[in-house]
């Protein structure tokens, strides 16, 4: 059964993937995303792990951090689980932009919960 320890440590997780100082941190990225990652961008383009470490090695950020809410954590099986919910880029000033629907597929091996699969899709306002 998936606990609510569990959501909330996939959920920190995913979380943690958001902010700059993490996706520059190459050890973590590689803790916290599956050897057999897919990203689908809001772009549609695809990416492996070896290219989406490149790109979160190289991305630059402005100022303003990415805010996520109405997650929804889905129980696949006892080692994998769906989270889907919403993000935007909030500037300094407060201001929302770059709104997507989000789904990641965690798996869980060796008691280590990894990021398999996630897809972003440009949305509305929240």
């Amino acid at each position: 059964m998936c606990s609510t320890s569990i959501i909330e440590q996939v959920i920190a997780k995913e979380c943690a993937l958001h902010r700059k100082e993490n996706r520059h941190n190459m050890a973590l990225c590689r803790e916290f995303l599956h050897p057999q990652f897919i990203e689908v961008g809001c772009s549609g383009s695809q990416y492996n792990l070896s290219q989406i470490l490149c790109l979160m090695n190289e991305e630059e950020w402005p100022d303003g951090e990415v805010v996520a809410e109405q997650f929804h954590c889905a129980y696949m099986n006892s080692d994998a689980l769906l989270l889907t919910y919403r993000s935007a880029w909030r500037e300094t000033d407060g201001t929302l932009s770059e709104h997507a629907y989000r789904s990641s597929l965690w798996v869980e091996q060796n008691g280590k919960w990894q990021l398999l699969h996630h897809q972003g899709t440009p949305t509305s306002l929240f």
